[in-house]
């Protein structure tokens, strides 16, 4: 069982991996992020259960840990756990499964739709389910952002 300075010492090693020193600054993290993804993180997955093509952008990464509702106002262990597991979204993606699929985009009217995705890891000690949103669009399928919640409440 994780102890809480094992959990410590994993936020320290996030934070420093991405060289975050204001978590609550979404700037500062989405700066920090795309400074330290490599190029060859970004480009097209697909997505094993049905063959889907996504391409994992710079704009999905901005957007994921983009604003107050997606990043700024989450609590800190979920800032560091969608931190955690951004590195290894293509991965997650290729191992996720469909949860909802062709739902209409309401902020653009019928020009575009949402494929929703998830799929289960461990993220700092805890079993949790991350969960994907996909933009469908004529032209390609953009991941357009993360969120990690937990499957189970660890045991205190």
């Amino acid at each position: 069982m994780k102890t809480n300075d094992d959990y410590i010492q994993q936020e320290h090693e996030v934070l420093e991996y991405f060289g975050i020193t204001r978590i609550n600054d979404y700037i500062h993290v989405q700066k920090r992020v795309l400074a330290t993804l490599p190029e060859e993180f970004y480009g097209e997955v697909l997505i094993k259960e049905n063959g889907m093509a996504v391409d994992v952008g710079k704009r999905g990464i901005k957007e994921t840990f983009g604003d107050k509702r997606h990043y700024e106002y989450l609590p800190r262990w979920f800032k560091i756990a969608k931190l955690a597991t951004v590195t290894e979204i293509p991965d997650l993606l290729r191992k996720a499964t469909v949860r909802d699929s062709n739902i209409d985009n309401y902020h653009e009217g019928k020009t575009s739709k949402y494929d929703y995705l998830e799929t289960e890891t461990e993220v700092l000690g805890t079993e949790c389910i991350v969960g994907f949103d996909i933009k469908k669009t004529e032209i390609k399928n953009r991941f357009h952002l993360h969120r990690v919640e937990i499957k189970k409440r660890p045991e205190a």
